[in-house]
């Protein structure tokens, strides 16, 4: 029912969770799921960029061709997340 609870902290209120970040073992398995077409090569550099850039979603899924940098091996972030 809505509002049942509207007037109760929820019983989580307060609790801090700490990070679990996958090990590398798992980001391997994955990885190794995906197709060996273009998308999967695609899916594999998201991946690697959340992984090992520390990127958030919102900023690996804002890059643009131009934020690429072949060359050098590097991606530029231009638009950082402010969460929190």
């Amino acid at each position: 029912m809505p509002g049942r609870n509207a007037r109760h902290a929820p019983r989580n209120k307060g609790r801090a969770y700490p990070a679990d970040p996958p090990t590398v073992d798992e980001i391997v398995a994955v990885m190794r799921q995906t197709p060996a077409d273009r998308h999967g090569l695609r899916l594999r550099a998201l991946i690697v960029g959340l992984w090992r850039g520390g990127l958030r979603i919102q900023e690996a899924l804002a890059l643009i061709d131009s934020d690429l940098d072949p060359r050098r091996g590097s991606i530029l972030i231009r638009k950082g997340c402010h969460c929190r």
